[in-house]
């Protein structure tokens, strides 16, 4: 049990004590928890990228001379050249590659049991996620901002053409889904083994960044749910510093941050999406979808005014949206969220197609009042 959920005497309501406890106590037993399994987005990369160019290592030096860098205007060849040395070393030594290298970046036709069992194997296997440990910790060690830096033109590159390297910049509108199948033949190959071995299915994404690729998963999972998650730019800050420590990083913490959130703010526009370009990421949009917010807030963060609220850290946030997801209805939605479904209602008595707003007015004790 985490310790940022916190014990019924420390929350004052009573109501809201019991639906913490209703939660909380669905959850405690052992038939009702299983724990989820994440499908890491770098590690669906690095398996694509291995793939597509199976040994061709000439290619992948080129990626990594091309991408793994602080900005675009730097150009220190002898980074990116000890890198890509390292995990050509690495790549050479894996039995594995030979086998990945038969997808030749197509996925689309894995349809058989024993298809899916292959792919489940090779991904979900001791052998791969020792690969990719290796790669990432290589990747890390000589800058984690060049890592980030190169996944993110790994895949907006991959939606654009299918070519992680696109040296003619196409933009072809029939890639966009690729990392995206790829992902669901993963779930599918998962779940196949889990069936076999009478377990339920439970997988967390980690993390998608394209509003496409949400509406890709939104429409072929009825028990898909988008979960955006809410941090402030200190927290950030702090978990940069923290990742600095944790991995022993070389990199200044200062300029890692401002790169970091650069980056990120980069990926919040969707300004290419406006001009056509759907495979960058639009993280604005992809939090416009989201089915659940999440707000990072931790037992420091509490005052007295928030004692009243049941589910205030993100443990507990997370503690009852697993609880309804499981088991709807489980317990009733909150006062706030009651005025908000009036105000979403409301905004459909707009007479704007494009942009519909609607807002509730209400006294202290969430009573409406307009």
């Amino acid at each position: 049990l985490s310790k940022d959920i916190r014990e019924l005497s420390e929350i004052n309501d009573e109501l809201a004590q019991k639906k913490h406890s209703i939660c909380l106590n669905y959850l405690s037993f052992e038939d009702n928890w299983y724990p989820y399994e994440i499908l890491k987005y770098k590690d669906i990369l690095l398996f694509y990228l291995i793939s597509y160019y199976s040994q061709d290592y000439k290619a992948l030096k080129n990626i990594i001379d091309t991408f793994y860098r602080e900005s675009k205007k730097e150009n220190n060849s002898k980074v990116a050249t000890e890198v890509s040395k390292e995990i050509t070393r690495t790549l050479s030594k894996s039995t594995l590659v030979s086998d990945i290298e038969d997808y030749k970046g197509d996925f689309s036709k894995i349809r058989t049991k024993s298809e899916l069992e292959k792919l489940h194997n090779e991904f979900f296997g001791d052998e791969f996620k020792n690969l990719s440990s290796t790669i990432f910790k290589i990747l890390e060690k000589n800058g984690y901002y060049r890592r980030t830096y190169l996944l993110h033109h790994l895949s907006c590159n991959i939606r654009k053409s299918g070519n992680p390297l696109n040296e003619n910049e196409a933009n072809d509108i029939n890639y966009i889904y690729t990392i995206a199948q790829l992902t669901n033949r993963l779930i599918k190959s998962r779940k196949h083994q889990n069936d076999i071995d009478g377990k339920p299915t439970k997988i967390v994404i980690d993390s998608l960044r394209n509003s496409l690729e949400i509406m890709f998963f939104k429409e072929r999972y009825s028990g898909f749910y988008m979960l955006a998650t809410k941090d402030g730019n200190n927290r950030i800050k702090e978990r940069i510093k923290e990742r600095i420590e944790k991995k022993s990083l070389k990199e200044d913490a200062s300029v890692l941050i401002k790169n970091v959130l650069d980056l990120d703010a980069t990926e919040y526009k969707t300004s290419d999406h406006s001009k056509g370009v759907f495979s960058s990421p639009d993280v604005y949009n992809c939090i416009q979808k989201s089915d659940i917010h999440i707000i990072n807030n931790r037992l420091e963060d509490i005052k007295d005014s928030n004692k009243d609220e049941p589910f205030f850290t993100r443990e507990e946030q997370l503690l009852k949206f697993i609880s309804l997801i499981q088991h709807h209805g489980i317990i009733t939605p909150s006062s706030s969220e009651r005025c908000m479904q009036v105000a979403f209602n409301a905004k459909l008595n707009s007479g704007c197609i494009s942009r519909q707003v609607g807002a509730v007015v209400s006294d202290q004790f969430y009573s409406i009042k307009a």
